[in-house]
């Protein structure tokens, strides 16, 4: 089955992304890395009648998906993710809260810094905060460098705030090397962080052969 996301209250390059949602395999998150949540966004808001449903189904989802922000392991991106779905509810506030906590949690690890910092960013951006969004996207670059998304939002940012020069810079620094640049972990967030498959799809093996 396929989810189709629409609508601008969600983070830019969200609207209009398919998700593969395959069949159930828990009943709980507890247990599950925060991969799990997509899965379960999209069996809730499948469907959903209205916006009133829609929200009721986010609710459920964020209910269902707050405690997996204790877990020392995926703690961290589960604030991510839970920052996700404040700002799909509304409150901005909230999710900025969820992003720093992300970040300040992420132990060094790439991939939730730049998206933490990167959606800190957008939230900022959205609340007029120039200064902050510009400070955010540049932070983002310094987890990921020369990553699409934050090249690109910043560059958008600059750009509508008639710094031309200063936009040129940031999309040269982009271009200016001849070595592809690294994934921008935006490209991944959407179906979960799949860099730990192959490991725990090996402890899956050496399980079922004792």
């Amino acid at each position: 089955m396929n989810f189709d996301i629409q609508g601008s209250d969600l983070l830019p390059s969200l609207a209009g992304t398919s998700f593969a949602v395959g069949p159930e395999t828990g009943t709980t998150l507890t247990d599950q890395t925060p991969v799990a949540f997509d899965r379960l966004a999209a069996r809730t808001l499948d469907g959903a009648p209205d916006a009133a449903a829609r929200r009721t189904a986010l609710e459920r989802v964020a209910a269902e998906f707050r405690p997996l922000v204790a877990d020392p392991v995926v703690g961290a991106e589960a604030h991510l993710r839970l920052g996700d779905l404040e700002l799909r509810l509304g409150q901005p506030d909230q999710a900025a809260a969820d992003f720093r906590q992300a970040d300040a949690a992420a132990s060094g690890d790439p991939f939730v810094s730049y998206l933490a910092r990167l959606f800190l960013a957008w939230t900022d951006a959205q609340a007029g905060r120039v200064a902050e969004a510009e400070r955010g996207y540049r932070s983002a670059l310094q987890a990921v460098p020369r990553a699409r998304s934050a090249t690109t939002l910043l560059s958008a940012l600059l750009v509508m705030n008639g710094r031309l020069e200063d936009a040129e810079q940031a999309t040269a620094a982009f271009l200016a090397s001849p070595e592809r640049p690294a994934d921008d972990p935006w490209r991944q967030y959407p179906r979960g962080d799949f860099r730990a498959y192959l490991a725990l799809l090996t402890q899956l093996h050496e399980a079922m052969k004792k």
